[in-house]
């Protein structure tokens, strides 16, 4: 490597360090680098010190495949005369044109050489550039099993070719979580989490990037259970598969009927580009509605024979463009789904169902964020389904959408002012949060949506509305939600939500 070293001005002592400037590009994994040639502000100048830090910024480019880089700095007198201006320049040169001889793997204690290996998109004898080099460390963290990545490349005997060592740091993949939750629908919620993203079939049952969880929320009129196992990547490829075994027995549904679900889902997935995902997958779900009141005996859907099976083949497009995954500042998500219920897999039930919903944020200012986010539903029957069943009905309240009113209160009602769930929905809302400490947000927000009694029918007769604020504790794996909010505008014949009545919720986790 050659560095340029010039030293100017008349000072008889060690001068002040005023101002240290970078010129150039700068490679992504030298961050700390950067913050350490910014530190030196303020201390007297040591051109060792200096040097050795213009020596790892030059290595730093190496180890991303620019064999010619160089780092050089000059130190001048500054303006006022008061010290030096420190500069530094890089400049990484061509990106390598080495060949790919040896490649070894080093640090994976535990996840088995081959889930390594089918991230790398090398091989031996290849031409070897940064881009392959930037590729690996972006697949290798994107598995989330390495907290990090180093890539060595060492010289061989023979002219332009170069071994290269992969050396991951494993990061911790198991995971217990408890926790508790709180609103006026559901009361206390005990909350159990048990995640492992480096599961394996066999002892020591570690190792093969399998990711199972099994999660629950257990109370008093009100239980979850669900069991879930992803393989991100299967053999060689790049589709996904997802399974999914729940269970839920919910008395807060509704004040008018409790309802029981029974169900599993497989989906395979597969990326489009570093932003889309594409999945098609089946599902089927028993459900049975119990604890039924009197006042909606007239239901077509309620009688002795009101079970549904609901077999459905779904295919879903979702597309993430974020600057980080946990507590966004800015970019877009977003989620489509068509779910088309047949009775192929024992089903009862044909209906289409769509889903589309969205978040926006925006960066006004340091941390802050300008969320706009909302969603769209609706349910068709089709075929010999004359009525939709209650537990496929569309409904809006609750943390989820509308935190004003209480959870799955929005729908058309009867003349009685009973909720009966509609065929269609929408909703929206803005947010700002502000940030009051590195863990701690807080936020107000308006929101506002509609139910329909028809399919496909986004109007806005009998719209309703809320404001509220909230404090979020945005633990990265177990975030927690405190929010008060008040309707603005409540639905004629509404006997459940009050305009103006505060509704207070505690929930755990983020939504989408």
């Amino acid at each position: 490597m050659v560095f340029g070293l010039g030293l100017q001005g008349g000072f008889s002592e060690k001068p002040l360090i005023t101002q240290a400037d970078l010129q150039g590009p700068v490679p992504g994994s030298a961050t700390d680098l950067v913050h350490s040639i910014n530190a030196l502000v303020g201390e007297p100048i040591d051109p060792v010190r200096v040097q050795a830090l213009a020596d790892s910024l030059a290595a730093s480019w190496l180890q991303i495949g620019y064999p010619k880089a160089t780092v050089s700095w000059n130190a001048v007198g500054d303006e006022k005369g008061e010290g030096l201006r420190l500069t530094f320049t890089s400049s990484p040169g061509p990106a390598a044109g080495w060949h790919l001889g040896d490649l070894s793997l080093k640090g994976n204690t535990v996840t088995q050489s081959h889930i390594l290996l089918r991230e790398l998109p090398v091989y031996s004898g290849m031409r070897l550039t940064s881009d392959d080099l930037e590729r690996i460390q972006n697949n290798l963290l994107g598995t989330s099993l390495f907290s990090d990545v180093t890539l060595t490349q060492f010289e061989t005997a023979s002219p332009g070719v170069v071994d290269l060592e992969v050396k991951v740091s494993e990061a911790r993949t198991g995971r217990i979580e408890t926790g508790a939750s709180y609103t006026e629908d559901t009361g206390p919620l005990f909350l159990f989490q048990l995640q492992e993203r480096n599961f394996a079939w066999g002892p020591p049952w570690r190792g093969q990037a399998l990711q199972v969880s099994l999660g629950a929320q257990l109370g008093s009129d009100l239980t979850q259970v669900d069991a879930r196992l992803r393989n991100p990547r299967m053999g060689v490829g790049l589709w996904r598969l997802d399974t999914t075994i729940f269970y839920e027995d919910n008395g807060t549904l509704s004040d008018f009927y409790a309802q029981e679900s029974l169900g599993a889902e497989l989906f395979f997935s597969h990326p489009y580009g570093p932003n889309n995902l594409l999945s098609i997958g089946v599902g089927y779900t028993r459900y049975e509605v119990y604890d039924v009141d009197e006042r909606l005996a007239d239901d077509p859907t309620l009688n002795d024979e009101s079970d549904v099976d609901l077999s459905a083949i779904y295919g879903i497009w979702s597309y993430e463009k974020l600057d980080r995954r946990f507590r966004p500042t800015r970019g877009f998500r977003m989620k489509q789904q068509v779910g088309l219920g047949t009775d192929l897999l024992g089903g009862n039930t044909k209906v289409l169902e769509y889903e589309n919903k969205a978040h926006f944020y925006l960066n006004p200012f340091k941390d802050h964020v300008i969320l706009f986010k909302g969603g769209i539903n609706s349910v068709d029957p089709l075929g010999g389904t004359q009525d939709v069943p209650i537990p496929l009905r569309e409904w809006l309240g609750g943390v989820e959408n509308l935190r004003g009113f209480s959870y799955h209160s929005i729908s058309p009602f009867t003349e009685e002012g009973v909720p009966i769930g509609g065929l269609s929905s929408w909703w929206g809302a803005v947010e700002y949060m502000v940030p009051l400490h590195p863990y701690l947000d807080a936020s107000v927000y308006y929101e506002v949506g509609h139910v329909s009694a028809d399919a496909w029918d986004l109007g806005t007769e009998n719209m309703v509305s809320d404001w509220g604020a909230g404090l979020l504790v945005r633990a990265e794996n177990f975030p927690v939600r405190l929010d008060l909010a008040f309707p603005i505008t409540v639905a004629e014949g509404d006997l459940i939500n009050k305009k103006g009545e505060a509704f207070f919720s505690f929930s755990v986790g983020y939504t989408f």
